[in-house]
């Protein structure tokens, strides 16, 4: 497959499945096959997923957990997973249609969390270098680029700083981050901006077997 290859909406959905059920299955990759990043960006979320499905439901084969999940929300689960695969009859898509049509989509969890770690980042190589925050931002960005290949931009960057500095001021994991970046290498700027961008790669990277 080749990864630079722009997948019309039915060839993505097929490279997803393909390689999904490859996961799955445990089946490698075709020798010389390079699969896009975005077939793997929604393929390994979901054979995670189906996965840890598996994983609860033969949990409660060998202790039911009276009260807690039951059989029949597994069954529920894979019956929307199903839906997922093979984009069959579902109340999902109406949800999606939903969200797609909605002006109020607040960033997820897993989205939050990474945008407190890049404005830790962020923070902890303005305090290192005595940086204003564009050019610590312009360090990131390209940083991150030269040696993982991930875009995060200085326009994001300073925007969700600007949001953790109004919005969610209260929150204080940016900062707890920023003193993690930093460690006791404080003044470092070149250790801070490699410690911290080969963190961020394993939540904002290419997803890998």
């Amino acid at each position: 497959m080749d990864a630079t290859a722009k997948l019309d909406d039915e060839d993505f959905a097929d490279a997803v499945i393909d390689f999904y059920n490859r996961i799955r299955n445990d089946i490698p990759e075709e020798p010389g096959a390079k699969v896009p990043h975005d077939v793997k960006a929604v393929a390994f979320p979901l054979a995670t997923l189906r996965g840890s499905l598996d994983v609860l439901k033969d949990k409660l084969l060998e202790d039911p957990a009276p009260g807690k999940i039951k059989s029949s929300q597994i069954i529920a689960a894979l019956h929307l997973f199903d839906a997922l695969m093979t984009g069959a009859e579902h109340p999902f898509w109406r949800y999606v249609h939903a969200l797609k049509t909605s002006n109020r989509r607040p960033p997820s969890e897993a989205e939050i969390i990474r945008r407190q770690m890049a404005v830790g980042l962020l923070r902890a190589l303005k305090q290192a270098g005595s940086l204003s925050e564009r050019s610590a931002a312009a360090k990131i960005e390209t940083e991150c680029l030269k040696s993982y290949g991930m875009r995060i931009t200085v326009a994001q960057l300073r925007e969700w700083n600007t949001d953790f500095q109004t919005t969610r001021a209260d929150d204080p994991e940016p900062d707890r981050y920023a003193a993690k970046f930093r460690g006791k290498a404080g003044t470092d700027t070149n250790w801070v901006l490699k410690k911290g961008v080969a963190q961020l790669d394993e939540f904002f990277g290419k997803p890998n077997r």
